[in-house]
């Protein structure tokens, strides 16, 4: 049973580390193709539905008691980003298909469907930062787990590395283009005067350095498509959910250690325990 319940937490925790990387290297639609990014869109969402269906009996149980004094509010705010996660990804997708360029199917399109793709964009970086800082317990039992690693040498690179990415991430939602996608659906002038909303692209998008300028036919590989590229767009990007993730823990750190619910992974059994006791 426990070798079970294992292997299920494996299982889950490569398909949320998958989802992740695939959805940071989305952010930049050109930095591999525009066909890419649509399909992979595509193929995201169909693995966040699986997400959902894997921990199907941590949401049925946590819903039945979402109210109920018993119920931490640690566990219903994770309740409440996952509920606007699923709207926020159901969005994108939408949106996208409604711009879709490549596709052999898209939607009709709505009102201002690219600012909106955009918004909704920017508000899962949010989400998912949240969501990793509500789960920085596990992830910390996790880190500690690796024993190739002296403890105290791995404490003191992750905390350089922590601070690097919250410096890099707190940077780039400053000087990019985020405020704007936030922006975006709610002020006429993110877009050019007398410009069709759902046609334009969004003003002063960050470019990852030497992608150059957009090609016409964004359906095909930009000549030269190289992994530093992919891999700045995966760095800068997941800094800034770090950034989230990292205010999330911190307050949770000052509203002190509570008893929080966690399923066993297999039978839909829920313990309490201490936040600090996760795996």
């Amino acid at each position: 049973m426990k070798k079970k319940s294992s292997a299920n937490l494996m299982v889950k925790i490569i398909l949320d580390i998958i989802m992740l990387l695939l959805l940071l290297m989305l952010y930049q639609k050109r930095t591999i193709s525009m066909s890419f990014h649509e399909v992979a869109g595509l193929v995201l969402f169909g693995l966040f539905v699986v997400h959902n269906v894997l921990n199907w009996r941590w949401i049925v149980a946590i819903t039945k008691k979402l109210f109920q004094k018993s119920t931490s509010a640690k566990l219903r705010c994770s309740w409440i980003v996952n509920f606007l996660l699923l709207i926020s990804m159901s969005g994108i997708i939408l949106t996208g298909l409604m711009i879709a360029k490549t596709l052999p199917f898209r939607l009709s399109p709505w009102g201002n469907a690219r600012a909106w793709h955009y918004f909704f964009a920017a508000v899962s970086i949010v989400l998912m930062g949240i969501h990793l800082g509500l789960h920085w317990p596990l992830i910390k039992g996790l880190a500690s787990k690796i024993t190739f690693v002296p403890k105290k040498l791995g404490v003191s690179v992750g905390v350089i590395f922590l601070v690097a990415a919250v410096a890099w991430g707190g940077f780039s939602l400053v000087t990019g283009s985020f405020a704007r996608w936030i922006s975006g659906p709610f002020m006429a002038s993110s877009f050019p005067q007398g410009a069709r909303p759902d046609t334009m692209e969004m003003p002063n998008e960050t470019v990852v350095p030497g992608e150059g300028a957009p090609d016409m036919n964004e359906g095909m590989p930009p000549q030269g498509v190289r992994f530093s590229n992919v891999l700045l767009v995966i760095i800068t990007y997941g800094c800034e959910m770090v950034v989230f993730a990292a205010l999330t823990a911190f307050f949770c750190g000052i509203l002190g250690k509570r008893k929080i619910v966690v399923s066993d992974g297999d039978n839909g059994d829920y313990d309490k325990m201490n936040s600090s006791e996760l795996p």
